[in-house]
């Protein structure tokens, strides 16, 4: 009988061994732009990567769902980002700073950017790659 209780506290201490190691922090998840509109909540302050059409203009630094999102200024499917050229530039992306792009950064869904006119925002830029290249 001793041998079984010890088994099973055995078994129940290691179940719980999990939590005495500290999650990844730096994870980054993947996550599309409709998931960011259904559940923004569920991604603040977490490193996500996002991909869709990158317009880089003044006032209107944003990742839309669509190319056709962008052309109809439909700011309900995109994500303003919080982006400066020296981004591009140190992720050997060349002008024009436009197209489909692969980004990760930190997302907020308590910032709308410019005229809180978007989903959320993304800021700490992290990485950017063009996508097809």
């Amino acid at each position: 009988m001793k041998k079984y209780f010890f088994l099973a506290i055995l078994f129940i201490s290691f179940l719980n061994c999990k939590s005495a190691f500290p999650q990844k922090t730096n994870e980054i998840l993947d996550v599309s732009i409709v998931q960011l509109i259904v559940n923004p909540q569920d991604y603040e302050n977490k490193k996500i990567r996002i991909k869709g059409y990158l317009s880089f203009k003044h006032e209107g630094n944003a990742v839309y769902l669509h190319k056709d999102d962008y052309e109809n200024v439909i700011s309900e499917n995109a994500i303003y980002l919080y982006i400066k050229e020296k981004d591009f530039i140190e992720n050997s992306i060349n002008k024009p700073y436009e197209g489909y792009m692969s980004i990760v950064g930190v997302f907020t869904n308590k910032d709308k950017g410019h005229k809180s006119l978007f989903v959320g925002a993304m800021k700490e830029i992290l990485f950017i790659r063009k996508l097809g290249d």
